[in-house]
């Protein structure tokens, strides 16, 4: 037998059925504003981070006339002249450099390690290891030019850093290489990397 639903139920009813509509509406509407926050905060955590000590760090580039990046090095700087480098967009701040090359195929034997160089110089010149000194231990990490095996290839890398300090040292005279990429803990305020290879021949 059919009931019949008076008009003050079906408005009873509906009431009901539009609350609980109303409320899951507001329940999504309010994740919905909760998700879009969170991804907002991670855009700016993300900004904030990438933006700490950031001036031109991204612009900093070491350069040289002598070969192309990752090309080879000409035979001429085999014989420790060392080759000529530029660099631009300096950081914000910088107040000396560093030079350093490394045999990345033995390891990261040293080749050459330069240090305290002025914020004012922005290249060295053919030769420069050879002819002026900056706050380098004499003859320890003077430039040596590039010597492997007959027919082995090796991959050299050229790394500048920019800091923002001038280095020191309580014993100036017994520097080890420890003692000065320690020295340089926390003031690195950007590094540019530029490879070269060379390939060992008969004299």
């Amino acid at each position: 037998m059919n009931e019949i639903i008076d008009e003050e139920t079906l408005d009873v009813f509906w009431y009901r059925i539009n609350n609980v509509r109303n409320r899951r509406n507001s329940m999504i509407c309010k994740g919905s504003r909760y998700l879009a926050l969170t991804a907002v905060i991670f855009m700016l955590l993300a900004c904030t981070e990438n933006n700490v000590g950031d001036t031109n760090v991204d612009d900093f580039t070491i350069r040289s006339t002598a070969f192309s990046n990752g090309g080879a090095i000409p035979r001429q700087y085999t014989r420790n002249i060392s080759p000529p480098f530029s660099w631009e967009g300096v950081p914000e701040g910088t107040v000396s450099f560093m030079m350093n090359m490394v045999d990345v195929t033995v390891g990261g034997l040293r080749h050459w390690l330069l240090w305290n160089i002025p914020a004012s110089i922005t290249n060295l010149e053919e030769g420069f290891s050879t002819n002026i000194r900056f706050g380098r231990q004499p003859h320890a990490y003077a430039y040596i030019g590039p010597a492997p095996p007959f027919g082995s290839t090796h991959t050299y890398q050229f790394t500048l850093y920019a800091l923002d300090t001038t280095l020191s040292f309580a014993d100036p005279d017994n520097i080890t290489e420890a003692v000065l990429f320690q020295a340089m803990t926390n003031h690195i305020l950007a590094q540019s990397n530029y490879t070269g290879t060379y390939t060992g021949r008969r004299w």
